[in-house]
């Protein structure tokens, strides 16, 4: 998964590279965190994953049409 998006939050990327690589992605995820934290973002890219026409080992590829 490409999550290039997402600055800094190291444990968090590799986290979700793992369950990707191992199962794919979860039906469903918390996203918490204050104002700046980034939460908008990493919703944004996991949604663009979901539906990315690429597959997940690619995704979000950002130029398909699911993704944009």
């Amino acid at each position: 998964m490409n999550l290039s998006a997402i600055a800094g939050n190291m444990p968090l990327k590799r986290r979700l590279a793992q369950e990707t690589g191992r199962r794919g992605l979860s039906h469903a995820y918390l996203i918490c965190g204050g104002v700046g934290s980034g939460r908008r973002t990493l919703a944004g890219v996991l949604a663009a994953a979901l539906v990315c026409a690429r597959g997940l080992e690619e995704a979000p590829c950002g130029t398909c049409g699911p993704c944009r």
